[in-house]
């Protein structure tokens, strides 16, 4: 049978038709799709950014925290000094101090550091590992000593080495 070129357009025609309608169905349904992904990806989003916010104060609180930490400590060394001093003035013979409260310019935290050092030099990577504080508590606290003159850093050397000066050797061999 030979279809004439009446049913063939009417053919085509309606395959165009059909093809349309399927597109503008799929289209529809690509553009639902589309605002689903990005309406998702905003929600993601916002909530990554607000996860980092919470993780950022949090970081500064526990920095705070750890300031604290050591101006206490710091404080009861000053003051275990004092009454050592104290003790000492009404005519009483001093007492023995224990190795990790000193009568002294540090913290028994620095005094573990010095002690590590003892050991020979150490990146701060290796001393936030013995003593299991924060990389930025670690990195305070070998600022702290560089500056009192008990530890040398390697200037050339990055992340510094840090080894004990003749003064925090001095320091720990006499608080043993």
């Amino acid at each position: 049978m030979i279809l004439d070129s009446t049913s063939l357009i009417t053919i085509e025609t309606l395959f165009v038709v059909v093809s349309g309608l399927f597109l503008i169905f799929y289209v529809g349904k690509l553009r639902s799709v589309i605002i689903q992904e990005r309406t998702a990806g905003e929600i993601i989003s916002s909530i990554v950014n607000s996860l980092e916010k919470k993780i950022y104060e949090k970081d500064e609180r526990i920095g705070d925290l750890l300031f604290r930490i050591d101006l206490l400590e710091s404080k009861m060394v000053s003051s275990t000094r004092k009454q050592i001093k104290t003790e000492s003035a009404e005519g009483e013979p001093p007492r023995v101090i224990p190795f990790n409260v000193m009568a002294s310019d540090v913290t028994s935290t620095e005094i573990t550091v010095l002690r590590l050092l003892l050991n020979g030099a150490k990146p701060p990577k290796e001393i936030q590992k013995e003593l299991g504080k924060s990389r930025e508590h670690v990195t305070r606290l070998m600022k702290r000593l560089f500056e009192k003159g008990y530890v040398s850093r390697n200037q050339n050397q990055r992340p510094f080495v840090y080894d004990l000066t003749n003064a925090g050797k001095d320091l720990i061999i006499g608080s043993r």
